[in-house]
């Protein structure tokens, strides 16, 4: 699980999902204190280090790579079908 601390904030963008607006922070304490409510969510995404995966879930979305985008583009794919496995 990758946490929220590990994104890097003057390269990311937020959405306050209450105003309808796009916010930006410096950091993650700066982010911590805005977001008292919970209502301010990732828009996009970067992180600090570089990890190995093409789907992450962080603050209970999905985010795709730059490298999946791109082939997902280039493929023409235009939905994805999600299946549970039944225990």
């Amino acid at each position: 699980m990758i946490r929220d601390i590990e994104i890097d904030f003057d390269k990311s963008t937020f959405f306050d999902e209450i105003n309808h607006k796009v916010l930006e922070y410096k950091s993650y304490e700066e982010y911590h204190k805005d977001n008292h409510t919970g209502d301010i969510f990732i828009d996009i995404v970067k992180l600090k280090k570089k990890y190995n995966y093409d789907l992450i879930n962080l603050q209970g979305k999905i985010f795709i790579s730059e490298k999946m985008g791109e082939e997902i583009t280039k493929n023409n794919i235009i939905g994805l079908r999600i299946k549970k496995r039944l225990k």
